[in-house]
């Protein structure tokens, strides 16, 4: 099974692969429906560059570092997010189908976790371990991937239920809200008023 699923004669591996890399990157992936590349799912929007990066994939011994590195060094990865001066790629292509400019991407609840702690110089970077609770996910300073996340009653910490966190049960695509409740955690929430203090003496001490 193992054989036929990574067969250079059965392609669809590589396309799935490669559509859930170039979203991460991209903040949209090249075929929308990502839970179904069959005839009744959306056409891609590139799709003689989903085979050639397929393709690459697979001639490259799988290697997904080697195909991350081939994206981010990409001139269409290193285009800034601004329309500019195009504005006329604005009214022609306002979906940004075509690549013209880089798609706005938001921050991951990971990261917004992540990137606090940091600033205040009290990231734990340690590697491996236990698993860790959400409910020590504010007191704790560990990176938030080891937090565990589950579908029941407090499966995501208390940053990942605002920032939109992983759902393990749908892994296809992380969903993306805006919602009033997340300008009012980073500006009330006490973790984050403990992380700006810390912030501070950081800066003062430097």
């Amino acid at each position: 099974l193992a054989e036929w699923i990574t067969s250079r004669n059965h392609p669809l591996t590589a396309r799935v692969a490669v559509n859930h890399i170039w979203s991460r990157h991209f903040h949209a992936p090249f075929v929308t429906s990502m839970y179904d590349f069959g005839r009744n799912g959306a056409q891609p929007t590139h799709p003689e560059l989903l085979d050639w990066l397929a393709v690459e994939l697979m001639e490259h011994q799988w290697s997904m570092k080697h195909l991350h590195r081939l994206i981010v060094t990409s001139a269409a990865y290193r285009r800034v997010s601004s329309v500019g001066d195009a504005v006329q790629n604005a009214k022609l292509d306002p979906e940004n189908k075509h690549l013209w400019r880089m798609n706005a991407g938001r921050m991951e609840a990971e990261a917004v976790r992540d990137s606090l702690l940091y600033c205040a110089g009290k990231l734990d970077l340690t590697r491996g371990g236990q698993e860790l609770e959400n409910k020590d996910s504010l007191t704790t300073f560990r990176r938030t991937l080891y937090y565990s996340i589950h579908p029941e009653g407090g499966g995501k910490g208390p940053l990942g239920a605002l920032f939109d966190a992983p759902d393990p049960l749908e892994c296809y695509r992380r969903t993306r809200s805006i919602i009033p409740q997340q300008a009012l955690a980073l500006t009330n929430s006490d973790f984050v008023h403990q992380m700006a203090a810390a912030i501070v003496a950081e800066t003062e001490i430097d």
